[in-house]
């Protein structure tokens, strides 16, 4: 995931974020540019947040798909404030998880602070390209290891399974959640926010393989400040002072749990809402 350097040393995060294919990754970082150029302002400057996940089983990585143009267009659908499309969409077209069709999955949750009059909203995005089909659970219960079993008595699913698992141990997929809520957050929080995403993977089955790549973000909309944090005066910059809210840590647990169920319920409408596909004759 790049930028997230910046993201981690200043507490602030100031562009989009763009999920694609691992050979995405370049046009993922100059479409951000582009369309911050474009649309707010020609001097723009910001470190682009893009992260990645490998798709290399189902798509041709050679053939570099991805545009800068695409995700530029991508950007502004998403400013448009239509609804997130899941399954193979977009940076989620060539995943799988769980040795099923994966791809992105969305979830949001009202978290009410109890004792108090405060309602926020956590929500989360995830790009699922890991795990294996023994692993995956629903609602607790082994569904992976019951398909793997019926799996194994058709020798046509069975091969194909045995050469997923075979791609797989060579060049391991990972998982991407973003996690946005407008409860007002400080860095460190958002930082413990964020880890509690391991929660809801757990739950469908993720333990974090050797090879997998599991990256989580989280941000909250709540505090808004400027990139330019101070103003020029006579040549000199002069510091400003910001004052932002934040809720208190004993609060936290009831938005730990609502990021676990977000978490959780965006991988079950990842792999429920993607489609059927093959692979590309270069990679079969």
């Amino acid at each position: 995931m790049t930028g997230t350097h910046n993201v981690a040393e200043s507490g602030l995060l100031h562009t989009p974020i763009v999920l694609t294919g691992s050979f995405g990754i370049g046009a993922a970082h100059q479409g951000i540019l582009e369309y911050g150029v474009r649309t707010i302002d020609r001097k723009f400057m910001a470190l682009p947040v893009a992260a990645e996940t490998y798709d290399g089983y189902l798509h041709d990585c050679a053939s570099f798909a991805v545009t800068p143009k695409h995700v530029v267009e991508g950007l502004q659908k998403a400013k448009s404030g239509e609804a997130v499309e899941e399954g193979n969409k977009g940076g989620g077209c060539g995943m799988i998880c769980h040795g099923f069709k994966g791809g992105n999955g969305s979830s949001s949750r009202l978290v009410q602070i109890p004792h108090s009059d405060e309602t926020f909203t956590v929500a989360c995005m995830v790009q699922a390209n890991y795990g294996i089909m023994d692993g995956l659970r629903i609602a607790g219960v082994p569904v992976g290891r019951i398909l793997a079993a019926e799996t194994e008595r058709d020798k046509k699913r069975k091969k194909a399974k045995e050469d997923l698992e075979k791609a797989k141990e060579e060049k391991d997929g990972s998982i991407i959640v973003i996690i946005a809520t407008d409860a007002p957050l400080l860095p460190h929080q958002l930082t413990r926010i964020a880890k509690r995403a391991t929660v809801g993977l757990s739950r469908v089955g993720g333990v974090g393989y050797n090879m997998s790549g599991d990256i989580f973000l989280a941000f909250s909309t709540a505090n808004e400040i400027s990139i330019n944090q101070s103003r020029p005066a006579e040549g000199v910059f002069i510091s400003a002072v910001h004052r932002v809210e934040a809720v208190e840590d004993s609060a936290l647990s009831w938005l730990f749990e609502g990021t676990a169920d977000c978490v959780e319920e965006a991988i079950y409408n990842c792999l429920c809402m993607a489609d059927e596909v093959s692979p590309p004759p270069a990679t079969e």
